[in-house]
């Protein structure tokens, strides 16, 4: 019974959309609702950053504790400075490690 005394027999509660849809109610909010689908969802991985992201980290880098990250094979870089890098990079940490020459002579 309601408090001005109707009779709820037969009628649907006002809270459910359609039969057999959940009740609506606070977790139908999309404002609310959480990405993560499960309680584990916090050790996923974040994804990587974009080449922008870390374009703009290496600048950053540069120009706050002069910190230089440079790839061997930047288009921007000529043949001798690309050469340098990579002698460079050879004499400070030693030669790389080469996958796929490394693959050919197996």
């Amino acid at each position: 019974m309601t408090p001005d005394g109707k009779s709820l027999a037969g009628q649907r509660p006002a809270d459910f959309k359609e039969p057999g849809q959940r009740p609506a109610g606070r977790h139908d909010d999309p404002t609310r609702r959480s990405p993560v689908l499960s309680s584990l969802g916090r050790f996923l991985p974040r994804a990587a950053a974009s080449l922008a992201e870390m374009e703009g980290l290496r600048r950053r880098a540069w120009r706050q504790d002069g910190v230089l990250s440079l790839r061997d094979g930047d288009d921007r870089l000529t043949w001798p400075e690309r050469e340098l890098v990579r002698q460079l990079g050879d004499r400070l940490y030693g030669a790389r490690y080469d996958v796929a020459a490394a693959s050919e002579r197996d």
